[in-house]
């Protein structure tokens, strides 16, 4: 069960990144790492709807800190 925003986090790359990964100009990049660094908005909306059809009440996490990118925690612009 997913308890915080860097389990979510790991959750949804990982399903991003079923796949496998995307070859760009001879260079291979996970999908999560594309959303994550070239859309940071659309990845968190993703996000939030992954948590939501998975029935995870993301409110009930302790932070938010770690999903706007906190200290420590690689996110987005933050990077």
């Amino acid at each position: 069960m997913i308890k915080s925003w860097a389990a979510a986090k790991v959750s949804y790359d990982m399903m991003l990144d079923e796949d496998s990964e995307v070859m760009v100009a001879g260079m291979q990049f996970w999908p999560s790492e594309i959303l994550r660094r070239l859309d940071p908005i659309a990845y968190r909306t993703g996000l939030n709807d992954y948590l939501d059809a998975l029935g995870v009440d993301s409110d009930l996490f302790d932070s938010v800190e770690d999903l706007i990118g906190g200290p420590g925690v690689p996110y987005g612009g933050n990077e």
